[in-house]
């Protein structure tokens, strides 16, 4: 059973200094590299056991990316491995449906004589094609933290560790009044001008998580 989690997201683009602006963007250059080298090792070994991962394309990765920190890196492969297995899922699905439309379309042409059709190519399981823009990242409960008390956000870059000082919405504490942070994410939108901020959390009764699970 899944916990139950809620996301706010927030605009910090006005709380940062230049230097921190340009080392969020820098980070999600480099998390984008690792992602395209982690999903390819997913594909071609097969598998999203982190474990295995860890073992076969670790070194390569900190090799070929070295200014991406540990963490961060681990998050990388993390989501690589949730967008594989996404994919993968989707894909008998998929093919069911595209299997009714070529055939639909294989019938009008029989019926129609001169009519041209296209059809589409099935999916394969492990043929993941998704890309990174790197406009944003993934940042797992290593990579993110929150002083709630100091309203300080502590977020994981390819240089050092960016404090921002910002506050929840009052909205989402009212609504959500036990919680822990579970996660997080950057998202960087217009051209690179501004950076959201996104918090998940993990909802909480009398101090106990609502159907916890643990988190890598």
């Amino acid at each position: 059973m899944k916990s139950i989690l809620r996301t706010v997201n927030i605009d910090i683009t006005e709380k940062l200094s230049d230097e921190q602006h340009t080392l969020i963007i820098a980070t999600a250059q480099e998390y984008s590299k690792a992602y395209s080298m982690f999903t390819k090792l997913v594909c071609d070994l097969k598998t999203t056991d982190i474990n295995t991962l860890h073992r076969a394309g670790y070194a390569l990765v900190r090799e070929k990316v070295p200014l991406l920190p540990s963490a961060l890196q681990q998050a990388c492969m993390g989501n690589a491995c949730a967008n594989v297995l996404a994919y993968n899922s989707n894909v008998l699905h998929y093919n069911k449906r595209i299997e009714k439309r070529n055939a639909k379309l294989k019938k009008i042409a029989e019926c129609k004589e001169g009519v041209d059709y296209v059809l589409k190519p099935l999916r394969e399981q492990w043929k993941f094609e998704g890309t990174h823009k790197g406009t944003s990242y993934k940042m797992n409960r290593h990579c993110v933290s929150r002083l709630e008390d100091k309203g300080l956000t502590s977020i994981a870059t390819i240089g050092k560790r960016v404090r921002v000082s910002h506050q929840i919405p009052r909205w989402f504490d009212r609504k959500y009044p036990e919680k822990r942070l579970y996660s997080g994410g950057i998202s960087i939108v217009e051209h690179g001008s501004k950076i959201i901020l996104h918090l998940t959390y993990a909802l909480m009764r009398n101090g106990e998580d609502l159907h916890p699970i643990s988190q890598k």
